[in-house]
């Protein structure tokens, strides 16, 4: 599959992360990436519909696509806005507590049997409330995590070669996703895409690439 002659890539960010792998002649693996906020990579269009871009990437050779953290962020003590945030999990080394965010406010907590830190936050808070709170406890209790999570509701992984009739909502269930394609030599690639109520709004690229010193 020949992808490089369509690409037109207007926003890109590359990086290279080295590790020895050698084998008679010495040789390193390193990721080429991509971000990409303008223009067109590998069939995928800023701005173009949900469906649209998960058709393309099933004609690029992707099976599934699986949704993610729209931002991350690990062991914090300043948040950042949860607005656009699923959910965020605070935890330390033996409990967690899961709180959901949707439409501007906290639709559900789900934590661990035993929680050792009360956070405060209720069903109905409003972001900003939540995340003042979340705030004051990640600052008074050392060993606390934050991290962004997704909601496991069924539609989180899809099936490209299995669609439904109810595809146009399970699309719209999660605003950030992933998807792989096995068939990018050497090992595979990984295209993580981000809309919002207009379509597609950035697509980042991950492939590994192996080349002689």
């Amino acid at each position: 599959m020949k992808l490089g002659a369509s690409r037109r890539v207007v926003a890109t960010i590359s990086v290279a992360l080295l590790v020895t792998v050698g084998c008679g002649k010495e040789m390193s693996l390193f990721v080429e990436r991509h971000v990409i906020t303008v223009g067109t990579f590998d069939g995928l269009t800023i701005g173009m519909s949900r469906a649209a871009t998960f058709a393309a990437a099933r004609q690029l050779g992707a099976t599934t696509v699986s949704a993610i953290p729209c931002a991350g962020f690990e062991h914090v003590r300043e948040l950042p806005t949860l607005s656009g945030l699923e959910g965020i999990r605070i935890n330390d080394e033996k409990s967690y507590v899961d709180i959901y965010f949707l439409d501007g406010h906290v639709t559900k907590i789900v934590s661990s049997p035993v929680v050792d830190f009360v956070t405060r936050v209720s069903i109905g808070d409003k972001e900003d409330a939540a995340r003042k709170e979340l705030d004051v406890l990640l600052r008074s209790v050392s060993d606390l995590r934050a991290s962004t999570i997704v909601r496991h509701d069924g539609d989180d992984t899809l099936h490209l070669t299995a669609l439904s009739s109810d595809d146009e909502r399970k699309f719209k269930s999660h605003d950030c996703w992933s998807f792989e394609v096995t068939s990018i030599k050497p090992a595979g690639a990984i295209y993580d895409i981000t809309f919002n109520k207009a379509g597609l709004t950035m697509i980042i690229y991950r492939r590994a690439r192996i080349r002689a010193e």
